[in-house]
């Protein structure tokens, strides 16, 4: 009996040795079959980032420890007498970095330290600085996370990359924090009344968050004219929600003129009351209510406070006239926010050291609110009956515009989408912003409830606002209405996703580029064109004019992804280009030279990569 019991824990443990052998040989047998994987995204899982992150750990000569957190790993490590751990999630393809507690100081200093976190955030786009406060030993805890996705060729850099910076936004942290102890040493640090006001606001926060979860009574949203005003459209365009106007300088320019044929002389004038300049309707400088030309052009220069910052800044505004449509009349508006000067808050490096430019195009509409109404009913009444109606085609018989609304059953949000698709393709997307804002409001909360067709009208809802937002140079708010689509593997969808990320410089652009051509290499998922891909599948299926409508769509569907893989090629070139990847990016330019798709881009880059390194020698 003692035999046997030996001989099956004997057998027991060479079953587990076997197993723990064929796991680890199965990973590195599925890495050397597919060396992509770790460019797709939908391939990553827990044991495969973990597999790359002991690699790199090896590479980089680190012992580390491995923990489990219900279904995800962390993975602690010291690195130059840095201690790190990484969390690796279960439901996502990127890890977390974080170097905790890399700084540590007393919870009197709060203010130093929540105003040098946000200096450092806005310089910092790799990763980002956080505090917590440990009310037990009453001290304030600094940490700094970073979002990473590991590759197989490319994970050791990356972790070293993020650590050495690491490093060095640890030695500016404590700078920063020592320089600014020395400013404030003569000011009063301890003020009991502002700590009750604070404790009252949070009481009230707290309180008002209670307030979110409960139902809100019903109010029907105003659907009236508004014209487009300057405090809605700095807030829009540069984010300036929270600007004190102090002053505003107009100076109306006109074309026409006098009896003695000279040009008219510049009208100005100047405004100071807040609400005033917050309200001024942008089209009244250069219309009047029947539509004729006042002025044709009118420069604006905004002084205000940005209250995030307690800073005084600058902003200009160009209003142009444009064409005429009818009873619309088109402006150009062209705004600069401009930049302050360099100083110990102010580095080089920071946001408020850029010029930011934006224009967009608005127009005078001189209908009245009848008319539209008018023109809104008859379109949504046409909309429903087709879309009600019996019979195969019935919905092919709608128009874009049509088929747009047919689906929503809210008048309201029926017309703000309406409206705003059509100032969309007018390309005046600062206005087409404000209704599709609206209806999304609406929708969002009854998309549990939505059929497939309420769905897609609510997908092509946001990728029409996020549209908006990246043309206004707002990467930020489009990357969050276009995520939402991005699972939905359109090409359209993906294109704009992808423009917004390259755009904003978002760090895991070429990552994500790189998972997609591997997967156009190797396809796991079918990415659709549109809405009318699966077309030829409804073709006849007998004799040869079956098998040339397959043919034909084959042609085709091939034709669209050519054009896609181009496409994600140009805008891979474009990152690797701003990311300072200049001989990567030109030996992939180099291989477009002879594409008759690509050859034109490659030449204008090209150009630009000899111009700079001209400047750099």
């Amino acid at each position: 009996m003692i035999l046997f019991a030996i001989d099956d824990i004997i057998g027991y443990l060479a079953l587990v040795i076997f197993l723990f052998v064929g796991s680890v040989a199965w990973i590195r047998f599925r890495s050397f079959l597919l060396p992509g994987k770790a460019l797709e995204l939908d391939a990553y899982d827990v044991h495969y980032n973990l597999h790359l992150l002991k690699q790199a750990l090896r590479a980089l000569n680190c012992k580390y420890k491995i923990a489990k957190d219900h279904d995800d790993r962390i993975v602690r490590y010291d690195y130059q007498n840095g201690h790190f751990q990484i969390r690796i999630p279960a439901d996502s393809p990127f890890v977390q970095l974080i170097y905790p507690f890399f700084f540590t100081t007393s919870a009197d200093h709060l203010e130093a330290v929540r105003t040098i976190c946000n200096k450092c955030n806005l310089s910092n786009a790799m990763c980002h600085i956080i505090y917590t406060s440990n009310a037990e030993k009453n001290v304030l805890d600094v940490h700094l996370t970073a979002g990473l996705l590991l590759t197989e060729k490319t994970s050791r850099k990356t972790l070293e990359r993020v650590m050495r910076n690491a490093f060095a936004w640890q030695n500016t942290f404590e700078k920063l924090f020592k320089a600014h102890l020395e400013e404030s040493a003569h000011e009063q640090t301890q003020d009991n009344e502002r700590d009750t006001l604070q404790f009252s606001r949070e009481l009230f926060l707290l309180r008002e968050q209670e307030l979110l979860t409960q139902p809100l009574p019903t109010v029907e949203r105003s659907t009236e004219e508004k014209p487009v005003t300057l405090g809605d459209t700095v807030a829009r365009i540069f984010g300036l929600h929270s600007m004190e106007p102090l002053n505003l300088q107009i100076t109306l320019v006109s074309q026409q003129h006098d009896d003695k044929g000279q040009l008219a002389e510049p009208k100005m004038r100047v405004l100071t009351d807040s609400d005033e300049i917050r309200g001024l309707a942008l089209p009244t400088l250069l219309y009047d209510s029947d539509g004729n030309v006042l002025a044709d052009e009118a420069t604006l220069l905004l002084e205000y406070i940005d209250l995030s910052n307690t800073t005084t800044r600058q902003l200009s505004l160009v209003l142009n006239t444009e064409k005429e449509s009818g009873p619309t009349s088109y402006y150009r508006i062209t705004m600069t926010l401009l930049p302050l000067s360099l100083s110990r808050e102010v580095t080089a490096e920071s946001r408020e050291n850029r010029v930011e430019t934006v224009s967009v195009l608005a127009a005078y509409d001189r209908r009245g609110a009848e008319e539209k109404t008018a023109e809104f009913n008859y379109m949504w009444k046409e909309a429903m009956a087709k879309g009600q109606a019996d019979g195969k085609n019935s919905d092919e018989e709608l128009t874009p515009e049509e088929r747009f609304i047919c689906h929503c059953q809210d008048s309201h949000a029926a017309r703000w989408c309406y409206e705003g698709r059509k100032y969309y393709l007018a390309g005046r997307f600062l206005e087409a912003l404000t209704p599709l804002l609206n209806a999304f409001d609406v929708l969002e909360g009854q998309y549990d409830k939505m059929d497939d067709n309420q769905r897609e009208q609510f997908h092509d809802l946001c990728y029409m606002i996020g549209f908006c937002y990246c043309e206004l140079q707002r990467y930020e708010e489009g990357y969050f209405y276009l995520n939402i689509i991005m699972p939905l593997n359109r090409i359209t969808y993906t294109e704009e996703f992808i423009n917004c990320i390259v755009n904003m410089n978002d760090f895991r652009a070429v990552h994500y580029i790189d998972g997609l051509l591997m997967t156009l290499e190797h396809p796991i998922i079918d990415i659709q064109q549109g809405d009318d891909d699966d077309e030829e599948e409804d073709e006849e299926e007998n004799g040869d004019g079956g098998q040339t409508a397959e043919s034909h769509g084959n042609n085709e569907t091939f034709g669209y992804l050519t054009a896609f893989k181009n496409f994600l090629r140009r805008r891979k070139a474009y990152a690797l280009i701003n990311f300072g990847h200049h001989e990567e990016a030109e030996k992939l330019l180099r291989e477009m030279l002879n594409e008759p798709d690509n050859s034109d881009f490659a030449i204008q880059e090209l150009a630009y990569l000899q111009k700079i390194k001209e400047e750099k020698s």
